[in-house]
């Protein structure tokens, strides 16, 4: 590899030149210099800085970063090989090509950096190439070694997944599902005021402050601090400097840290807010009958935020915009910073977007028609050469289509028609030389904008997500065809006499009907009432029944409601598992009751394992309907118990009830540390944990419990909620009771918890006994004159019947 790298060095004559006065005039690049010099010492331009800053000492649980060895080779395998050679003289190719011996290498180097804290002063090393942004005015972009910028993509992403979700929501850089578009979009109803900072940086705190391990911030101190540097004018080179503050342009991690660095930079007026991509930093003043209090007062905030933060405003690149649309317009006093006048201008570029004071799009057409006419002649050029037209195409959409659709959801909806045909005339000459069919600029307009709205909707902390009402969720036809083939043809059918089978077979034929009758029901918010028909069949639970709690109440709802049911379920999984009591386990991705069982076992033999422990457990029973019917029901043969409509209930059986009472109940929490509130759907269990005898918090936290369903309208069944006590202590006293409501709960040895037998002594008996057995139950269903008609709420019918 060394012979590789030795062919690849630079040929031509290198020159050292030694410091002298004029080398401050490269480094403080963000002011204007003076006019370049033929002198060969204006290499040696560079200022030095001195920050005394500390490592802190990592406390003892601190987690050291480690890189793993499939992301370091995928990082040097993603090495662009045409990059220049850097400072090492190491060609990107020789990284790439050889990654897969490298990255053992590579890997150990990194790790050892990462848990010293320490960055290898070669790997700092940079050399400043001043590029000409202008005749008078120099951009320094720093060129480091591509080692060094592949292990700073790693540390980049750990730290852009370690951040916590409330940075500034008005900063659209380095944000899942932000753009430059978001940050236009979001401007674009406000007046602008844009300030443009120098890069100084004193952020080590605020990356603590943020979340970032000892190590990892104490890694980036050693970066930013003893970096050699030095200059190069093509084969000219300054001699090195050390410098400890900044970091230059063209490091990788640069914009991260000053997003880090003003995430807590926000406007404090509800009229104002400052809008942030990276180091673009826009003021936007929302001012009312004349009162400019507000802004200005917000900007000599931020300009002593500045201060306070080791931050200097360049006040010649700030400039202002005033956004006035009023008859009378008078002229508008002049804006001061730091004792400076503030330029006010009638146009500025936002994020490579022209903005106008009269937010007229035409100078920003003809910025992107110039830009993308200039790419057509090299389109031309490659048509001439016999390309293909698969190689054109993808040439157009890299060189030309991003032009022109770059911000476009922003701009171009105000566009003039002329501005209209001035684009759409670029699209049509790409297409004559391509020799094929392109998008019309409308059409990336369109398909843009409703990619763009998608991606809004489905994240709630984006900014712009306020601004869109979604209409009630559609069902298209396809959705119904596929959930009537999937009907069970032996089911029973509904009160209205539907069977599943007819729905099947005719799935074709029905799909398009119900899709409108579902639509139209979201649409209005209305259930039809024929839909909402149920009949409720007592299942017995027990062999021998000895009262209406040995009865399960079971809905048969109509077919075609169950089914519309799971449509709307479906849509509601989606929205509802994020908003769930991270304790309740039904209707949560990647839940299931073994991780409710398993989390209950682990809550009660974790805390046994304390000496003086004991376990007290409670299985809460909530009332059903049928302990609200006649007891004198039972007693007769087959008969129908007419119920009014009720309009406080779902019973069992119908496929939304469980969702619903999940989130109905899940507020319902446990407030003390010592107890847990575990649930799966209804079925909900109060797991006590319980040290020295000490029960007053198990039984302050069962009061709460049945307040709080004394309040929402729930019934406590005291006669199903049962306890179990979980207690290995060898002198065992007699524990007194629990009450509830004036009811003393059944303690109980065993009891069947979502299907799982648990025994007090935790013992897993495979021939424990079951609680119940399943026996044959007779079905009738009302005949068409026996039918309930319903009103304007549920009618609910109950069927009883003897085995």
């Amino acid at each position: 590899m060394q012979l590789h790298i030795r062919n690849y060095e630079d040929t031509g004559p290198v020159l050292i030149i030694p410091n002298v006065p004029i080398m401050s005039a490269i480094t403080n690049y963000k002011t204007t210099p003076s006019a370049c010099d033929s002198d060969t010492s204006l290499p040696d331009a560079v200022c030095v800085y001195n920050i005394a800053e500390r490592k802190t000492i990592p406390p003892p649980n601190n987690q050291v970063l480690c890189l793993s060895m499939a992301d370091v080779k995928r990082n040097l395998g993603r090495v662009n090989p045409r990059k220049s050679a850097r400072p090492d003289n190491i060609p990107d190719r020789v990284l790439r090509e050889c990654a897969g011996q490298l990255v053992d290498v590579f890997i150990e180097i990194f790790n050892i950096s990462l848990s010293s804290a320490v960055v290898p002063t070669c790997l700092k090393t940079m050399t400043i190439v001043p590029v000409p942004k202008k005749s008078t005015v120099s951009c320094p972009v720093a060129l480091i070694p591509i080692v060094m910028k592949c292990f700073k993509r790693l540390v980049m992403r750990h730290i852009k997944t370690q951040l916590p979700p409330s940075l500034d929501p008005l900063q659209f850089a380095y944000r899942p599902n932000r753009s430059t578009d978001d940050a236009i979009t979001t401007a674009l109803h406000l007046s602008l005021t844009h300030l443009d900072n120098k890069d100084t940086y004193h952020l080590i705190e605020k990356l603590s402050l943020l979340g970032l391990n000892t190590s990892l911030c104490n890694w980036i101190l050693d970066f930013l601090t003893g970096r050699p540097q030095s200059v190069r004018i093509g084969n000219i080179f300054s001699s090195t400097t050390t410098l400890s503050t900044g970091a230059p342009q063209g490091c990788v991690l640069s914009p991260l840290l000053f997003t880090l660095l003003t995430h807590n930079c926000a406007a404090m007026h509800s009229s104002n807010h400052v809008i942030k991509f990276a180091d673009d930093t826009t003021v936007v003043g929302l001012i009312s009958k004349n009162d400019e209090s507000a802004y200005r007062e917000e900007v000599q905030r931020l300009t002593a935020w500045c201060k306070a933060n080791s931050l200097s405003l360049n006040v010649d690149k700030t400039k202002e915009m005033v956004v006035d649309f009023r008859r009378a317009q008078s002229d508008h006093s002049p804006l001061f910073i730091n004792e400076s006048s503030v330029e006010i201008v009638k146009s500025t570029k936002f994020l490579g977007v022209h903005l106008a004071e009269n937010l007229n799009w035409s100078l920003n057409t003809t910025s992107i028609t110039k830009k993308a006419q200039q790419h057509l002649y090299f389109l031309w050029r490659l048509r001439k050469a016999h390309l293909p037209p698969p190689i054109l195409t993808m040439f157009y959409r890299g060189t030309i289509e991003s032009v022109l659709s770059s911000c476009i959801t922003a701009w171009f909806g105000n566009c003039t028609v002329s501005d209209h045909k001035t684009l759409q005339r670029i699209v049509r000459t790409a297409e004559k030389i391509i020799g094929l069919s392109l998008p019309s600029i409308t059409d990336m307009y369109t398909t843009r904008c409703i990619r763009k709205a998608n991606s809004i909707v489905d994240d709630p902390t984006h900014p712009s997500h306020t601004l869109f009402t979604l209409l009630p969720s559609g069902k298209s036809e396809a959705d119904v065809r596929q959930i009537f083939l999937k009907q069970k043809r032996r089911k029973a059918p509904g009160p209205d006499g539907v069977t599943p089978a007819c729905l099947k077979t005719c799935a074709d034929q029905l799909a398009f009907i119900f899709s409108q009758i579902f639509n139209r029901s979201l649409e209005l918010c209305e259930v039809p009432a024929c839909f909402k028909h149920s009949t409720i069949i007592p299942i017995p639970k027990k062999p021998k029944i000895t009262g209406l709690n040995d009865y399960r109440p079971v809905a048969l709802t109509s077919v075609v409601m169950k089914l519309f049911e799971r449509l709307v379920l479906a849509y509601l999984k989606n929205i509802t598992g994020p908003l769930l009591d991270p304790l309740q386990f039904a209707y949560r991705a990647n839940r299931s009751v073994d991780d409710a069982v398993n989390m209950g076992l682990h809550f009660i033999l974790q805390h046994l394992d304390k000496s003086g422990t004991y376990v007290r457990l409670l299985f809460v029973d909530f009332s059903s309907a049928c302990n609200t019917t006649k007891a004198s029901a039972s007693e007769t043969g087959e008969i129908h118990v007419k119920q009014p409509h009720h309009q406080h209930w779902r019973p069992q059986g119908c496929v939304l009830s469980p969702l619903l009472f999940s989130l109905y109940t899940n507020d319902c929490t446990s407030t003390d540390p010592s107890v847990k509130l575990l649930k799966f759907a209804d079925d909900t269990t109060v797991i006590s944990l319980i040290q020295d005898g000490d029960e007053s918090a198990y039984r302050q936290e069962i009061e709460q419990l049945a307040a709080w369903c004394s309040l929402n309208n729930l019934e406590l069944n005291t006669l199903k909620t049962v306890e179990m006590i979980v207690d290995f202590r060898r002198n065992t006293p007699a524990l007194p009771p629990l009450t509830i409501m004036n009811s003393t709960v059944s303690a109980v040895e065993s009891f069947r918890f979502l299907g799982t037998t648990i025994s007090q002594d935790l013992k897993w008996d495979t021939s424990h006994r079951r609680h119940y057995q399943k026996g044959p139950t007779k079905i009738v269903l009302p005949s068409a004159a026996e039918e309930v008609q319903p009103a304007t709420g549920a009618a609910n019918t109950v069927l009883l019947s003897r085995h």
